[in-house]
């Protein structure tokens, strides 16, 4: 396993003031499968204050629970003392935490075997739950008793589902009994967490992995509203087809599964999606996509421009790939149409009022009486713009007001 500079400097200067300190988790797990880690936490015998004082520079991350942020040449970087957790009340987190000098009381507190593994460049990997042969055989097991390790963190189980997605594995038997079992467990936790699991298994390789969370009982907990698309088997995979097919953009996806969940029976997603305390471009987007999914495409120049001045380039061409994603018939109907887009784009012809030739303080000054009226004429000048770009100059635009508007 190849360890980046800092996190090298780090541990070997953890290392050298006589405590011990690996890399841990996330990046161990990524770099047995041959990925590049998207960061790397660490994991030490130092107490905070000790690791502190080793360091020039750090913040306190959640000191509480002993972990302290170090700032590195090439970045920042999480170390977090050996630790065992108390009680969890919430089922979620514990109600305080326990230091440790003890490596295998850390790592045995962990999710899942695949992410309790450490290493460093003297003891090589250390793994203690028998991580490497999970990812070997593709399979998402929990550390020690899965009841346990689900009960003291309920979003676990969602978190299971999402790694079985994101790496294609399956999930182990008793890991997925316990779901069964505890998936009511699921209400405890808060709707932002939920959402940010269950995007990132829509986002994966493997969104048809959310059978398994409806299988379980956790979908319905928290998304019912496409429960009737779950069960028609044929429907639920046409949707996943399409999912796939399309870019990981988590607007479009959404869009489709929403889209022929709708199809079994009306809802609203963005009713949805804000109960799933989602930022306002997710539930108004996906819920704008879905709509417009259900009407006619544009077909001539004006159409187009027309189109894309209500809706914008990007809303637009999440449309075209999302009706593209049926089939073959209406992906040739949406060729045609992002032919006419580019053409448009091509010779920069006006599509947002920004780029009219005139301004409201332009027909203010040929005359126009200010408030409402003005603009009532530049959407007028703009659907004649949209209609014909030829017209699109200062000079046609003020001859067309003088004649029509005053």
């Amino acid at each position: 396993m190849h360890l980046p500079i800092d996190v090298k400097n780090i541990i070997e200067r953890l290392e050298q003031a006589g405590y011990e300190a690996y890399a841990v988790g996330g990046c161990v797990r990524d770099s047995l499968l041959n990925e590049e880690p998207g960061d790397y936490d660490m994991t030490t015998s130092a107490l905070p204050f000790e690791v502190k004082a080793l360091f020039k520079r750090t913040f306190d991350t959640g000191i509480k629970h002993g972990t302290v942020t170090v700032l590195m040449p090439g970045g920042t970087y999480e170390v977090t003392t050996y630790r065992v957790d108390g009680e969890y009340e919430d089922m979620r987190h514990p109600k305080e935490v326990t230091f440790t000098r003890n490596l295998k009381d850390d790592l045995s507190r962990r999710d899942f075997t695949i992410n309790a593994m450490a290493y460093n460049e003297k003891d090589g990997l250390i793994d203690l739950f028998n991580g490497k042969e999970d990812l070997e055989k593709r399979v998402i097991r929990c550390v020690g008793d899965p009841i346990k390790r689900f009960s003291e963190d309920a979003l676990r189980m969602l978190r299971a589902v999402r790694f079985s997605a994101k790496l294609g594995f399956s999930i182990e038997k008793d890991t997925l009994n316990a779901i069964n079992e505890l998936h009511e467990n699921l209400k405890a936790v808060s709707s932002e967490r939920i959402y940010v699991e269950f995007i990132k298994t829509v986002l994966s390789d493997n969104p048809d992995n959310l059978k398994v969370a409806y299988e379980t009982g956790l979908l319905p907990l928290f998304l019912d509203e496409v429960s009737p698309l779950f069960k028609d088997e044929e429907a639920l995979n046409e949707a996943f087809r399409r999912m796939k097919q399309v870019d990981k953009d988590h607007i479009l996806r959404l869009g489709i599964m929403f889209s022929e969940a709708n199809k079994k029976k009306k809802f609203s997603p963005k009713t949805v999606l804000k109960r799933l305390k989602t930022d306002r471009d997710t539930f108004e987007g996906v819920e704008k996509l879905v709509n417009l999914s259900e009407k006619e495409l544009p077909t001539t120049d004006y159409e187009v421009r027309r189109y894309l001045a209500d809706n914008g380039l990007d809303m637009t061409k999440r449309v075209l790939a999302l009706i593209s994603s049926i089939g073959e018939k209406e992906s040739t109907k949406c060729k045609e149409v992002l032919e006419r887009i580019d053409t448009i784009l091509k010779n920069n012809d006006c599509i947002t009022l920004k780029t009219l030739a005139v301004t409201g303080n332009d027909v203010i000054t040929l005359g126009v009486e200010k408030g409402t009226r003005v603009g009532t004429v530049l959407e007028a000048l703009f659907d004649r713009v949209l209609q014909d770009p030829s017209l699109n100059n200062k000079d046609t635009l003020t001859s067309i007001v003088k004649k029509e508007f005053l």
